[in-house]
């Protein structure tokens, strides 16, 4: 079994996570085939330090309200979206190569989301 998992620099915990991940399976299965990719766009990376360290607040109550309103689900995924963009050019090509993908951020859940489904 061929596993990709993938992540984002947009806050420590997302690679993280990833590296983590990626130990436990070597580690603890290590008949699996496990590789790693980080994606080069750099832009979350330094919208998430803006977010939190002059915004904290505002960020999370405007995404905590994302859960209720289809309204703000919607800006939000608008002014994400070319992220997300970026991530389906980086991770469709890919796909074809592993049995599984395994996300530690949820914009590049749906760009795998988005590819999984144009692709078939």
């Amino acid at each position: 079994m061929k596993i990709l998992i993938v992540s984002v620099n947009a806050g420590a915990g997302h690679t993280t996570a990833m590296q983590s991940l990626l130990l436990s399976l070597q580690r603890f299965a290590p008949e699996v085939n496990v590789a790693h990719f980080t994606s080069p766009n750099r832009a979350l990376e330094h919208i998430h330090r803006l977010a939190y360290t002059k915004g904290a607040y505002l960020y999370n109550a405007f995404y905590k309200a994302t859960a209720h309103s289809t309204t703000l689900r919607k800006a939000y995924f608008g002014v994400t979206y070319p992220s997300i963009r970026s991530f389906y050019s980086e991770l469709a090509p890919l796909l074809g190569e592993y049995d599984a993908v395994i996300s530690t951020h949820f914009m590049q859940t749906y760009a795998l989301l988005k590819a999984r489904y144009t692709l078939g």
